[in-house]
Parts: structure tokens; sequence; C-alpha cells
């Protein structure tokens, strides 16, 4: 016997004779279905054998027997990701009307129940709301698309409160190893920043050291690590050392406003990625750097 709902654990589980089904009260999910079908008889209690009644497998006595506890066996609850569930097929009519106010091709929608599936399988949702889920699920779909759209404007549209969106949509983002969606770094700003700490910089120096960085910042990506200012730091001294410019470690940390010691750090996990010794930096040339 159920004893509670597979989405939101209530256990105020209802079941109804006429059409067959055991659903949660709260939160609406079938959780079975199809467990009955009508049956005709005739006066005798024969089953009829005229075509005024769907003959099936089930019958009252079996839901009897079902509901006593005996041969649970047969029955099992409908899985959640099915598209019959109930959830689901709200989630998805939601989510899709919620695109729908944006100028998206057809294939954007298909990542809605590809994403969904991730995030459901490695996210707790219980006490989340349909509407923040699909809310949220679709910004960051928008984010990742690099549409413009204002939070506040999403979240009104959706009507959801722009917080539980948000931090709905960052949810998703760590469930897909895609962090970077919500990314507030301002790369290029910091390489100017810094840049002009420096006196006469080589304009061909910060423009190396903006590739290699934009390089970098995918490579910290698909390993689902920050790419901030310190990583910066350690570009601008691998590029110095590469391309011969001779800024030191204490000048560039002075120039970035990290330590030393940051950039010793940071330098380390980039020689892991590109698999480089550090002893034998001096002998890379810039093109390997992009690889």
């Amino acid at each position: 016997m159920i004893e509670k709902c597979i989405e939101c654990n209530s256990k105020n589980i209802e079941f109804s004779e006429a059409i067959g089904e055991m659903a949660c009260g709260d939160c609406g999910l079938v959780l079975m279905d199809k467990l009955i079908e009508e049956k005709t008889f005739s006066l005798d209690h024969e089953t009829a054998k005229t075509g005024l009644g769907n003959t099936t497998n089930w019958t009252y006595s079996d839901i009897s027997k079902f509901r006593r506890g005996s041969n649970t066996s047969i029955f099992r609850a409908k899985k959640y990701y099915e598209n019959q569930s109930v959830s689901y097929v709200r989630f998805m009519r939601l989510a899709n009307a919620y695109l729908s106010n944006y100028s998206i091709s057809p294939d954007i929608r298909k990542r809605v129940p590809k994403y969904y599936s991730t995030v459901t399988q490695k996210t707790r949702m219980t006490t989340i709301p349909m509407e923040v889920r699909a809310a949220g699920l679709t910004y960051f779909i928008l984010k990742e698309l690099n549409i413009a759209l204002v939070p506040k404007d999403h979240a009104e549209r959706t009507g959801v409160s722009m917080k539980a969106m948000i931090r709905f949509a960052k949810l998703t983002a760590k469930a897909l190893n895609k962090p970077y969606v919500f990314s507030s770094t301002n790369i290029n700003g910091l390489i100017e920043k810094a840049a002009s700490n420096f006196i006469n910089p080589n304009n061909e120096y910060i423009g190396n050291v903006r590739r290699f960085c934009q390089v970098m910042e995918r490579k910290f990506n698909d390993r689902n690590l920050r790419f901030g200012k310190p990583s910066i730091a350690s570009c601008f001294y691998i590029v110095s050392v590469v391309t011969r410019e001779g800024y030191t470690q204490a000048k560039i940390a002075e120039a970035t406003g990290v330590s030393e010691v940051t950039i010793r750090n940071n330098n380390k996990k980039i020689f892991d990625m590109l698999d480089i010794k550090k002893d034998k930096l001096e002998y890379v040339i810039f093109s390997e750097l992009l690889r």
C-alpha cells in the first residue's frame, strides 16, 4: 500500500473508485491509474457479452484485496518523470508558456525536459512550488542563450518571487554543472583595470593576456571552477614569462590586487590544465597556451 506521495511526501492519499485512480490530495500527483476499468454485468451478475462495456482484468473485489494489503506487488506507482504524470505535464505546460513570451526556436524548448530530468535527479524539490521550478528553469535557459532579459520582468511575467526564481535557476546551473551561466566576473574590466596600473604596457601583451584569459575561462568552466581575479593575475604572469615581458609576480600582484602566494597557487592549477611543467614555462611559445 502506498503510504505517502513520492513527490511531496504527503500522506493525504485519495482513492477514487469512479475513475480508478490513486492520487495525492495535496499536490495532485497521480500515483496509480487504470486500476480498474468499467465492467458490464447482466442482470444475473454474469459478464454481459454485448458491447455495452469494456471487460478488463480488474474488478472491485481486486481493489478491495489491494486495499486490505494483499497482492500488492502487482501495483506500482508510476514513475515521476513519465509523460503521463500529472505533475510532469503541468510543469511542461508552464515552462513552455513562460518561454512563449520570447522569440526562441522550437529546438530550444527541447532543453526543458532534458534539463528538468537532470535537475530532479540531483535536487530535492518537494518544497519548491511548480511555478517557481518552471520560472527558474526557463530563466536559466534564457540566460544560457544570452537572451537579454531583466530578472524582475521574468518573475513578474511568471507570477513568482524573483528571489525564489533566481535561487532555483542557480540550483539548476549547479545540477547541470554550468555555474558560469551566472558568473558575474567582469573579466575584460579586470584586465583593463590591472593594465592601467602598469607603466606604458605593451598593447600586444595586454591583448595576449585577454586571449589567454578567454581560453582559461572555458577550461575552468568545463571543470566547474570559478575563474576570477586570482586566475586573471596568473594569466598576466604566465603570458609575461612566455612573451618575455619581464613582469615579476610582485609587480603583477600589485597591479591586480592579489597576493603573490595566490598567484603561485593559481599557477599550479593552470599548469595542470595545460599539462605544462613550471620549470619548462620559459620554453613554451604563446600559441601553445591557446590550445
